[in-house]
């Protein structure tokens, strides 16, 4: 668990419908185009071995701020992973807590043996695609491919 002033950062290992909610508002802040998380959903993410759900939340309150899905996944020359819903609600945008949910999960994927991290942001997301090149991202030549399903 990470600390930082008032906020501290957690893995979700066990569902909650406190969780499950905030993680469902934090989600909507970020796509407009989202799946529902069911609690079945909530069980599936939860329990991968895979998946790493961290939550940032304000101490005190305990109210969840922020959220970053770490996807860890082994290919055939190394072991990569994905960060997704990487997002601050809005309320507290612009105190330090995307850079803090950044440095933690990459501080998990190099205790997992990581060697690529990556992750999408969309160009008008002008602040956090900032925080991004600052903690030493490079923007990707590779062509991004969606097929809806």
């Amino acid at each position: 668990m990470e600390q930082k002033k008032n906020i501290y950062i957690e893995e979700v290992k066990e569902f909650s419908f406190e969780v499950a909610d905030a993680v469902r508002n934090l989600v909507r802040q970020l796509s407009g185009n989202f799946q529902p998380l069911s609690e079945d959903d909530f069980h599936f993410l939860i329990d991968s071995k895979n998946t790493h759900l961290y939550l940032a939340r304000l101490k005190g309150s305990n109210k969840i701020v922020g959220m970053v899905t770490l996807v860890v996944y082994r290919i055939p020359f190394k072991m990569k992973a994905q960060l997704e819903d990487i997002v601050v609600d809005e309320s507290m945008r612009g105190k330090g807590i995307g850079k803090m949910l950044m440095n933690f999960s990459i501080g998990k994927a190099k205790d997992l043996g990581v060697k690529s991290l990556n992750f999408t942001s969309r160009p008008e997301r002008e602040i956090a695609n900032k925080l991004y090149k600052n903690l030493g991202f490079k923007k990707s030549d590779t062509n991004v491919y969606n097929l809806s399903l």
